[in-house]
Parts: C-alpha cells; sequence; structure tokens
C-alpha cells in the first residue's frame, strides 16, 4: 500500500498532473491513494471470490504479473549497459511467457483452460513417491583386485523395505509417476504410505501449531498494534523516533540471527556431512576409489 500511494503522490500526480503541488498536497494524494488501493484490492478480491478462484489462483496469478520487471529493474537501476529497448521490452516479454507457460500447462494437466484448471495446486504428495538416486554396484558383480581374486560389492540398495519400494522411483525400472489427469494423480497418491513415523509427524505438527501462534501475534503486533495507532497527524520527536529506529535495527538483527545465524549453528552437522560429501565425490566416485584400491 505504501508502495502504490508513493506510486501515485509523486510518480504520477506530481509528476505529470501537479508537477508544482505542495507537500502537503502530495500527502493528501498519498493518502487517497492508500484509501483507493485497499477499496480496489478489497473489490477485486470479491470478483475473483465470486468467479471461484481461490488463494491459489492468486498465488500463480501474482507472480506472473509482478516478477518479469524484478531484473530490468535492477538492471536499470544497477547496470549502465542496460538499454532503453531492454527496459522496455523485457517486462512485456516475460509477463507473455509466464502466461504461455501458465495455460499451457493448464491445459495439458486439465484439459481445457478456465478458472478451475488455472488454478491447480501442485500435489506435494508426490515426493512421497521418490527415493533418493544412489549411485550402487549389483552385488552380482565383481571387481578384480591385486590378487586376481574377485571380491563381491554389496550394494548399497540392499535390504530395502519391499513397501518404500512399491512407493517409490528406483534408478532403473518402471517410473511410479503418476499421469498427467489431476483426479488420477489426486487418487493414486492417496494410497502413499508416507516415509515419516508417526511420532515424527506429531511431533512436525506440534511445532507447526507453535509456529502458526507465533506468527499471529507477530503479525498483530507489528501490522496492527505498533504501528496504526500512530497513523495520524503526529510528529515524531527526536527522542521517539531515536527508539523507534533503534528497536527497528534491534529487530532485524534478532531475525537475521533467528533466520541465518541459528539455522547454520543448529544444521552444523549437516553441513559438514554434506561438504565431506561432495569433496569426496570431487575425488572420484566411491565404487571407482575401491576399484583402485
Amino acid at each position: 500500500m505504501i508502495a502504490v500511494s508513493s506510486i501515485l503522490s509523486l510518480d504520477i500526480y506530481r509528476t505529470y498532473s501537479n508537477p508544482t503541488a505542495s507537500d502537503r498536497k502530495t500527502l493528501q494524494v498519498s493518502h487517497l491513494g492508500v484509501v483507493f488501493h485497499g477499496a480496489f484490492m478489497a473489490g477485486f478480491a470479491l470478483m475473483l471470490n465470486y468467479a471461484g478462484a481461490t488463494n491459489n489462483w492468486t498465488t500463480y496469478f501474482r507472480p506472473i504479473i509482478a516478477c518479469p520487471a524484478i531484473f530490468p529493474l535492477m538492471f536499470t537501476i544497477l547496470w549502465s549497459g542496460q538499454t532503453k529497448a531492454a527496459a522496455i521490452l523485457s517486462p512485456v516479454l516475460g509477463l507473455l511467457s509466464g502466461l504461455l507457460t501458465w495455460f499451457v500447462l493448464s491445459w495439458h494437466w486439465g484439459g481445457a483452460i478456465n478458472i478451475h484448471t488455472t488454478q491447480h495446486r501442485f500435489d506435494w504428495r508426490i515426493f512421497l513417491q521418490l527415493d533418493l538416486i544412489e549411485e550402487k554396484v549389483s552385488s552380482q558383480t565383481t571387481l578384480p583386485s591385486t590378487s586376481g581374486s574377485e571380491n563381491e560389492v554389496a550394494s548399497p540398495m540392499e535390504g530395502r523395505n519391499d513397501k518404500n519400494e512399491k512407493n517409490s522411483v528406483g534408478i532403473s525400472g518402471e517410473s511410479k509417476t503418476p499421469s498427467n489427469s489431476v483426479g488420477n494423480s489426486a487418487s493414486k497418491l492417496d494410497d502413499v504410505v508416507h516415509p515419516m513415523s508417526p511420532e515424527t509427524l506429531h511431533h512436525i505438527r506440534k511445532w507447526l501449531k507453535i509456529a502458526s501462534v507465533f506468527f499471529v501475534v507477530n503479525v498483530v503486533v507489528t501490522l496492527i498494534l505498533w504501528p496504526l495507532p500512530l497513523y495520524r497527524d503526529w510528529i515524531f520527536t527526536r527522542s521517539f523516533f531515536f527508539g523507534w529506529v533503534t528497536t527497528a535495527i534491534i529487530w532485524h538483527f534478532g531475525a537475521m540471527a533467528a533466520v541465518i545465524v541459528y539455522p547454520c549453528y543448529d544444521g552444523w552437522n549437516a553441513i559438514a556431512t554434506s561438504i565431506q560429501g561432495v569433496a569426496s565425490e570431487i575425488k572420484g566416485p566411491t565404487w571407482k576409489r575401491v576399484s583402485k584400491n
């Protein structure tokens, strides 16, 4: 809303309609822009609701409309090599290619292009059918040794659970990927057994509830209780402004610690294991090193 009001008041009104407008007049137009934008978006949301669009539709529509201009805007500000033609054509071509991809996939998966097929949500349960693609050597494969005898190398895939194997996509063999029909895919995915234990799922759901409560409290505090009481004809004092900025800086650094620093600390073992695995593969695949030995 702030971005829209700024565009309406400064980029449109003060630039083209009234270049000599005073700051007070410009601020009034900015406030009217907030009201107009809020009313327009509320009406637009009601229209989509009566048309049958869900949040899935808006989730697809919004990035297709907004994202094509991101890189042209970045290059316009940061790169002197950006041309006028690129700045104008890139967002348009990006928008057209996004819409084309959206409509083609909707037709391919749903058989038509309408409000229903354009909002089919990807069924994340399909990943429950996937299995890690591991480099393996068949148990019947033998590798020559220096003494001339043959040493059998056990397959790392031996001992797999038959149930998991049924619901997975192996390195070879028939793929278990569902058909293109959304209905058929959903019916097949209903029979997929979740690889996580009930205890693990219970633990995940518990923290999902905690995260949901924290999200609601965070939104209420940071978007309603804190800023809205200040939305009036009141000028910050120097001390209040200093406290506001200090609180914002502390909040940002706290967020950085929570979402960047702590995850690295908490997942250090996994990160170290991944680095060791990458370093090991750079030296050569495991079966080649075994063969050399």
